[in-house]
């Protein structure tokens, strides 16, 4: 193993290094990127735009994954379905924008009456749903009305500030009155 050889041996090995750094980072790096941006997508996919809540696709798989977790650890589980009294009169009378900004506001505010555990979510035009883990139905009630009192207050005249609105809710809860999946969204519904 002569010394032209341990130079070619060198050389080989350092082009090799200079190929990984120049390939493989440059790869790692944009691998990366794509993950960060494919994470972000599906939040997206998974976001209401107008309320920044979970969609109606988002409640689904959150519904699964939440029932599922009530039956195997022998938990309760409440769903609160809402449905925002005179929506249409809203969009009617004052226009498909200021119905937004209602909708906006009423999305925010049932976020922010929530605790970190439960789940809000944007279902449809102006219905909504919420997933309360380690919930029964007479908590879930008092949530909802908590809700509505917030609702009917007329909010401080900022802005795009709808003033008070009204809904109705349907309740339900796991294992009780309900049992299955099934049972437990069409008792709310």
């Amino acid at each position: 193993f002569g010394y032209p050889a341990f130079a070619l041996l060198l050389f080989v090995t350092a082009a090799g290094l200079a190929l990984f750094y120049l390939v493989v980072t440059p790869l790692a790096s944009s691998r990366a990127d794509l993950n960060d941006r494919y994470q972000a997508a599906l939040a997206d996919a998974l976001r209401d735009p107008l309320t920044g809540l979970g969609n109606h696709r988002a409640f689904q798989e959150e519904l699964d994954r939440q029932v599922e977790a009530a039956h195997r650890y022998g938990v309760p589980l409440a769903l609160v379905i809402i449905d925002l009294d005179e929506f249409k009169a809203i969009n009617d009378g004052k226009g498909h924008a200021f119905g937004d900004q209602a909708l906006a506001h009423f999305g925010r505010m049932v976020a922010g009456g929530l605790r970190r555990a439960d789940r809000p979510f944007r279902t449809g035009g102006d219905e909504f749903a919420l997933l309360l883990p380690h919930t029964d139905a007479d908590s879930a009630r008092i949530v909802a009305r908590r809700l509505l009192a917030s609702a009917l207050q007329p909010a401080l005249r900022s802005e795009g500030d709808p003033g008070s609105l009204s809904f109705s809710a349907g309740i339900s809860a796991l294992p009780e009155p309900a049992s299955s999946r099934a049972q437990l969204y069409s008792q709310a519904d």
